[in-house]
């Protein structure tokens, strides 16, 4: 049974978050890519089943554009910061 990918901000004493739930197994890599408003590429990251933390602390950008790539999908969002 595959459910859809969560993507969430968190705020912790020590930073500032970005949690991304992948529910299912692939046998190739995730990818996840952040971007600011006007495209630059702010980090990428490889992702892996089960619940992944992204330190987004140093991003001081009101909002930011996340990409999630797997072999079975491909996620858009726009994440606002503040």
């Amino acid at each position: 049974m595959i459910t859809t990918i969560i993507i969430e901000k968190e705020a912790m004493i020590k930073g500032r978050w970005l949690r991304v739930h992948i529910p299912y197994e692939t046998t190739r890599s995730s990818l996840a890519t952040i971007q600011d408003a006007q495209g630059a590429m702010l980090k990428k990251i490889n992702l892996f089943q089960g619940n992944n933390s992204i330190d987004i602390s140093h991003i001081m950008d009101d909002t930011v554009n996340v990409k999630i790539e797997t072999p079975l999908e491909t996620i858009y969002r726009e994440i606002k910061l503040s």
